[in-house]
């Protein structure tokens, strides 16, 4: 590279101090339906923040020369503040120290016309919510911030608002006060809806025969009346935060329960299951539980509806030792015992019948009982079946069995036919 020998010179560019770009913070409206209350709370926060923001940038004009050059530039221009307050999609309003109001944006004025010079009572006829509006600005012109929500009608409409008036001032002494209307209406008919739809489940719940529970992330968040009563424990008990729910059931399907509670919390679906329930004097009560994954006051959480089955569970018990006793009775009878199908298959038989032919059961079930006749009595055997299923539900008929090892044998067979609503044998 080649040089010369003149003497370099630096020219540093003149710097532009770029202004800061604006943001407005909008309300979400539209987000009610899943968490009104945090919205709302997101929503107020955000709005004080650049309520107060809004008020140092005002400050700032005020105090400052408005014919300095655009390159020693003020945070946001005179022209850009209020084409961004103009464009805030709320009410935005401002009074002098006359209580007078000089300033309000584009929102304000559709909601409420032009009412820029004018006082409050000329804007509010309504005399509760004049006095309301009055004792704020009073409060604000004394320094105080207000902070609340307040209700009134616009356009014949009653609207629910948050409201905020501060006072804006110069040395210490206020030069006006500052203020804005953010519609809430949405999000509280929502927070109102849920709250009724709540009461609503509630008392269906409270009338319902079955335990029905919240569990929020381990934690019961809501017992009906039915469980207070079962289970023994009040719902203080119930809802204190270090109550462990897993007490409430037997040791053996704790795993159960919980494996199941992670499958929730996954987003999954989980079918009916039954486990057993420990009361709080130790009583133990076999159930059946159905849980959905709910949503419940913005926070994922576990519907159950739990279903006493004791006495279904005491009736199956007792089922099996009938079935059992009357299967000893059915092997152990004197007689040959079979039931047949439709077609004349042999779907059950006691030992008797086994013991007679000299086959096992096994070997026995599944076949024609005419495989067990004569030529002769197969023959008959078809005839009397057939007239059984158009005439009559019983008949007696003489038999001749052949054994296993060819031997024969005669029976008095007595058939007994359970009969469907147009004749047809079932068995």
């Amino acid at each position: 590279m080649k040089t010369t020998g003149r003497k370099k010179t630096t020219t540093r560019p003149k710097t532009r101090t770029k202004p800061k770009s604006s943001s407005s913070v909008r309300p979400k409206a539209g987000s009610g339906k899943k968490d009104g209350q945090n919205d709302m709370a997101r929503t107020k926060q955000e709005l004080i923040k650049e309520l107060k923001r809004l008020r140092r940038e005002i400050k700032k004009l005020r105090t400052s020369d408005t014919s300095v050059s655009p390159r020693a530039a003020h945070p946001i221009h005179k022209s850009e503040l209020f084409s961004f307050l103009d464009n805030l999609p709320f009410d935005l309003f401002a009074l002098d120290t006359k209580g007078r109001y000089s300033m309000q944006n584009a929102h304000c004025r559709k909601n409420w016309g032009n009412f820029i010079g004018k006082r409050p009572e000329d804007v509010m006829r309504n005399k509760a919510t004049l006095k309301v509006w009055k004792s704020n600005n009073r409060r604000a012109f004394s320094g105080e911030t207000i902070k609340g929500e307040i209700s009134f009608s616009v356009k014949g409409k009653k609207r629910d608002f948050y409201n905020i008036i501060a006072p804006v001032s110069r040395k210490n002494k206020a030069e006006g006060i500052v203020g804005v209307n953010i519609d809430i209406t949405v999000l509280k008919r929502a927070q109102e809806a849920r709250v009724e739809t709540e009461k609503q489940f509630k008392a269906l719940a409270d009338q319902s025969p079955n335990m029905i529970f919240i569990n929020e992330r381990g934690r019961i968040v809501y017992v009906n009346n039915h469980c207070i009563k079962t289970m023994g424990y009040s719902r203080a008990e119930l809802y204190a935060p270090d109550f462990d729910f897993s007490v409430l059931i037997a040791p053996e399907f704790r795993n159960l329960v919980q494996k199941n509670l992670k499958k929730h919390l996954a987003g999954k679906d989980i079918p009916p299951y039954e486990y057993a329930c420990v009361t709080k004097s130790g009583r133990r009560i076999d159930t059946v539980i159905n849980t959905k994954l709910i949503d419940y006051k913005g926070k994922s959480a576990i519907l159950g509806i739990v279903t006493e089955i004791s006495e279904r569970k005491d009736a199956e018990e007792h089922l099996k030792k009938s079935e059992a006793k009357y299967r000893d009775l059915y092997d152990s009878a004197p007689d040959m015992y079979h039931s047949l199908d439709a077609e004349g298959i042999i779907v059950d038989c006691n030992e008797t019948e086994a013991r007679m032919l000299g086959y096992k059961k096994a070997e026995i079930i599944g076949r024609p009982l005419t495989d067990f006749f004569t030529e002769r009595s197969r023959e008959m055997f078809q005839q009397h079946f057939s007239r059984l299923n158009r005439r009559r539900k019983e008949i007696t008929v003489e038999r001749e069995f052949v054994r296993r090892n060819g031997t024969k044998f005669p029976a008095s067979l007595h058939i007994s036919a359970e009969l469907d609503k147009k004749g047809r044998i079932i068995r």
